[in-house]
């Protein structure tokens, strides 16, 4: 299949190569896919396009293995096998026709036809570029997927998100153009029906972002495992372009994110971190035999609903804020007066968390969010006192770790 690039975002100084993005574009009218049947049903649930579709298991295996292709333990693949579970993932994420929704990882394209189901316009990031391969030629038919090949991390996320105002935008203008040319036959709008979902919606949808506030972007996930804290810190400040986060978790890894209370042996910085950009909310746990190949474990659904910054809990700077956070809980078996070292000396930290109505022998895994939000003013405003000397520290902190 001949795929039009739309262009690839800039790679940043520590890629190693730039990403391949294509946009699959509708085939020219009247010509049939070949190995597509002519006939199709009057209101298919699904598009008529895409491979996988069977729910049996069985057929997952037997089409992985006829395309010679086999999951990649190093690329923490697990194909999820039910329908049932991908058609509560985007039920729960609430897509409408003409939602931006950025997939990543689409592996096998199974949650990705759901998505073009419910009329989604949709960019996946797939690292693999057998499966991208494979979905670019399977999703010829589709223009609505944008398909993107490249290492999610290693994107330049606001670009990305650019990219998929710039793409809905096109295809509001290209459905503009072809009306105003009154080149569809009444025919062939209805085979734009069938095989594009919720067209109309998505078109009308696409245009409004011209009249307005651009809508934001929910991203909808089979995370590999391995990568899910490092996503979560890639996304969870984006709360300005994007509203929900819906990914596929270890489901002990959800149960922890979506703790909102402290005390417990597994509270971490990471919990502090998730509410003070977003709202977290574990949806349903998946059975690990859903999955091929099994993982060793369940997984889950958690939504992370963010915040926008402008309702995030106000800190008096929020890198300096995260640099606390992270110190804090770094020995965790002392108590914060001493864990904070050498970024306050301890009597600092007793002054402060005394001035919160805090115990002096308070541990991080006591504290909750809006605690440790009252702990980094006191500790700002004993800084102010001393020329901001100690209120500078944990940005330094901060600028030394990434060094």
């Amino acid at each position: 299949m001949a795929c039009t690039a739309l262009g690839a975002a800039p790679a940043a100084a520590q890629h190693n190569a730039r990403p391949r993005i294509v946009s699959v574009r509708s085939q020219q009218p009247g010509q049939q896919p070949a190995s597509r049947s002519a006939a199709a049903p009057a209101s298919p649930a699904v598009p008529a396009v895409g491979w996988l579709w069977d729910k049996k298991s069985a057929d997952t295996r037997k089409r992985l293995q006829q395309a010679d292709i086999k999951p990649k333990k190093s690329l923490g693949q697990n194909f999820m096998l039910d329908d049932g579970v991908l058609s509560s993932i985007v039920e729960a994420a609430g897509v409408q026709p003409g939602d931006l929704v950025l997939e990543i990882g689409p592996g096998t394209g199974n949650l990705t036809r759901h998505l073009l189901a419910a009329g989604a316009l949709v960019t996946a990031v797939e690292k693999d570029y057998a499966l991208s391969d494979q979905l670019a030629d399977e999703f010829a038919a589709v223009p609505q997927l944008r398909l993107v090949c490249s290492d999610i991390l290693r994107q330049d996320l606001p670009q990305l998100l650019a990219g998929m105002h710039q793409h809905a935008a096109e295809l509001a203008q290209q459905a503009q153009q072809a009306q105003q040319q009154g080149t569809a036959s009444a025919s062939g709008e209805r085979q734009q029906d069938v095989q594009q979902p919720a067209a109309a919606e998505q078109q009308e949808q696409a245009q409004q972002p011209q009249q307005g506030q651009r809508p934001k972007v929910k991203v909808v996930a089979n995370l590999p495992y391995y990568i899910t804290k490092d996503c979560l810190v890639q996304m969870l400040p984006l709360g300005d372009r994007i509203s929900d986060l819906y990914f596929m978790l270890q489901d002990e890894v959800g149960v922890r994110l979506t703790q909102v209370d402290p005390g417990a042996a597994d509270w971490r910085a990471m919990n502090i971190l998730t509410l003070y950009y977003c709202r977290p909310q574990y949806l349903f746990r998946i059975d690990r035999r859903k999955y091929h190949p099994a993982p060793k474990v369940h997984g889950c659904v958690v939504r992370f609903k963010l915040t926008p910054p402008a309702e995030r809990l106000d800190v008096p700077n929020e890198a300096g804020f995260a640099a606390l956070v992270k110190k804090a809980f770094s020995q965790r078996r002392k108590v914060a007066r001493n864990s904070l070292r050498p970024l306050y000396e301890p009597g600092e930290v007793a002054a402060a968390l005394a001035a919160c109505g805090l115990s002096e022998d308070a541990r991080a895994q006591d504290l909750t969010l809006e605690q440790f939000g009252q702990l980094a003013w006191a500790l700002q405003r004993q800084g102010e006192g001393r020329d901001g000397g100690a209120a500078q520290q944990p940005e330094q902190q901060q600028a030394e770790g990434q060094q």
